[in-house]
């Protein structure tokens, strides 16, 4: 096998940013120590997903007042997804709030229902652990950005054999009190698996990497099997929530003003102060930069652009057909200037598509350099585009005369 694409990227951006060894902030701090110590172990189990690519983050501004917020949340989403991937029930609970838990998909279905509390995720999880059946083929953390004071966002990789034949990634918007989930709303995009779980019944076994412990020719069948998400190719379909269920913000007033502003500019599709909100070095990453049939790989590079010029190049050409764009509502906002994000849903052109039909429901996680951003992910369910719509937006794409390096 060949070198890690992991590591290839990093050296890059340390070339480009920094002196080597360099990573994420200056050399010689807390933050550079555990994000090298620990980005070397997550990296090995994320090279068992076939298909991983990726894009280093961009370099982090010395003396940042956010570190410590920063350092916390990111330990505790290890932490978190440490004991999943584990299957270590005793360990995921104790993540949980103890009363007044709510968990929702906004791919599979809304969740109308009554609060559980921390014996409803061990019943849940509980009997879903044994059906994984392997320690370390489950969950694997890939990034996280807020603040335990509030909220964090954290992206991941359900593996092959999980819910689908095929790997996915996943953006999680963590609602915490008193520093433990109380509200989780998982956001992926069903474009990113094979056809025939998008749309068939879904292949019953996968195949592990050779790096699974399983071996590499032995099939083994999917744990708890979800497809067809979009039956027949016809969207899904859920019913809202009546009356609908409140989602008030968990944010910092300074978050809560910087997304304010943010988000106002683009539901206007006012694309010039949006860009001038990135760092020079950003990173960009959106699903609806794929190019092509479904099945890309997780967290693929072909979603991913780096540079101010390059997102202002997405803005000017694309903002007033993206989802996520011109017309979009603000829906919550999460976490504090250390990190966090927004839900928003579509409006508009979309306004009656979606899991509900009431626009599309998605997430965008922030990560901050200053008072600018240095990265932004954005994660829905594009299968809810019409193909007129999506071939809209790569025609616009187009005009922004950008190589997005598509990748596996």
């Amino acid at each position: 096998m060949g070198a890690s694409p992991v590591s290839n990227d990093m050296n890059r951006t340390r070339n480009a940013n920094g002196p080597a060894g360099a990573v994420g902030t200056c050399t010689g701090s807390r933050r550079d120590f555990l994000h090298t110590a620990t980005f070397g172990a997550a990296a090995a189990s994320l090279l068992a997903v076939p298909g991983l690519s990726v894009i280093a983050g961009p370099s982090k501004a010395c003396g940042d007042p956010f570190q410590s917020q920063r350092e916390a949340a990111e330990a505790f989403l290890r932490s978190y997804y440490a004991s999943k991937d584990g299957l270590d029930i005793d360990s995921f609970v104790l993540h949980w709030a103890e009363t007044g838990i709510r968990a929702e998909d906004h791919v599979l279905g809304v969740n109308c229902g009554p609060v559980t509390d921390r014996n409803g995720i061990r019943a849940s999880f509980g009997g879903l652990f044994p059906r994984v059946g392997t320690p370390g083929r489950f969950s694997k953390f890939f990034h996280a950005t807020g603040d335990l004071n509030y909220g964090v966002i954290s992206e991941f990789v359900d593996v092959p054999g999980t819910f689908f034949a095929r790997g996915f990634d996943l953006m999680t918007v963590n609602v915490l009190t008193g520093g433990l989930i109380s509200h989780y709303i998982d956001h992926w995009d069903s474009w990113q698996l094979a056809q025939t779980d998008i749309t068939g019944s879904g292949d019953p076994t996968t195949t592990p990497d050779p790096f699974s412990p399983t071996g590499p020719k032995n099939s083994v069948p999917v744990a708890l099997q979800l497809a067809p998400v979009h039956a027949n190719g016809v969207p899904r379909f859920s019913e809202p929530c009546s009356p609908p269920i409140p989602s008030p913000n968990s944010a910092s007033a300074e978050l809560l003003q910087y997304v304010n502003r943010l988000h106002d500019a683009l539901s206007k599709g006012d694309s010039g102060p949006v860009a001038a909100l990135f760092t020079d070095d950003c990173l960009l990453i959106h699903p609806l930069l794929h190019r092509g049939p479904p099945g890309y790989g997780t967290f693929c590079r072909g979603i991913q652009v780096r540079g101010r010029n390059a997102v202002a190049s997405i803005l000017k050409s694309a903002v007033h057909l993206l989802p996520d764009g011109e017309d979009s509502i603000l829906e919550r906002v999460i976490g504090s200037l250390a990190g966090g994000g927004y839900q928003w849903r579509s409006g508009g052109i979309y306004a009656n598509q979606g899991l509900t039909r009431q626009g599309i429901f998605g997430a965008t996680a922030l990560d901050f350099s200053g008072d600018q951003i240095s990265r932004m992910s954005v994660k829905f369910d594009t299968f809810h585009l019409t193909q007129d719509q999506r071939s809209a937006i790569q025609d616009a794409l187009d005009q922004a005369c950008l190589s997005t390096n598509e990748g596996p």
